[in-house]
């Protein structure tokens, strides 16, 4: 999943690697790489945006986001 500026949580080697620097990293399309070039993606994996909500009563849960939410992500506005 890509983070920005250039990070990552990537699965390699057999083990899951958070916020890991890629910017050596050459994408399927042949972008990416923006330094020393010494890898290169071979498989992209599948990715699920879920967002959390909560109720005006407290109750809190999960759903699965299909561009229906506004706010979803840090740098978004909550206020409506």
């Amino acid at each position: 999943m890509y983070l920005g500026e250039g990070f990552a949580n990537i699965w390699a080697n057999g083990r899951y690697i958070k916020s890991f620097d890629c910017t050596f990293v050459t994408e399927k399309g042949e972008g990416g790489c923006l330094r020393d070039c010494r890898a290169v993606v071979e498989e992209n994996g599948e990715k699920e945006w879920w967002v959390e909500v909560k109720m005006s009563s407290g109750k809190i849960g999960w759903t699965k986001a299909e561009y229906n939410f506004n706010g979803m992500d840090a740098l978004a506005s909550t206020s409506f």
